[in-house]
């Protein structure tokens, strides 16, 4: 998978997001509108690689703020 969709997605209580087996999907479709607000964190679990070689453009101040991330390890 190299994207979800053309759109930036609304989440405004997302809490989780597990990303596993997704190498090509460079770009998180996702609008961290309204959770900023909330000072809420949200915890995103992946592998490492995949996890080092996002592209957050705008959002990346956000990530580093409000975003944990628990790196995963998958049996090959």
């Amino acid at each position: 998978m190299e994207e979800c969709g053309w759109a930036h997605l609304y989440f405004p209580k997302l809490k989780k997001l597990s990303v596993i087996r997704c190498p090509n999907l460079h770009k998180l479709p996702i609008s961290f509108d309204g959770v900023a607000e909330s000072h809420a964190k949200i915890e995103i679990k992946g592998e490492l690689e995949w996890w080092n070689n996002l592209s957050w453009g705008k959002d990346e101040k956000f990530v580093t703020k409000h975003v944990n991330f628990t790196h995963i390890v998958l049996n090959r």
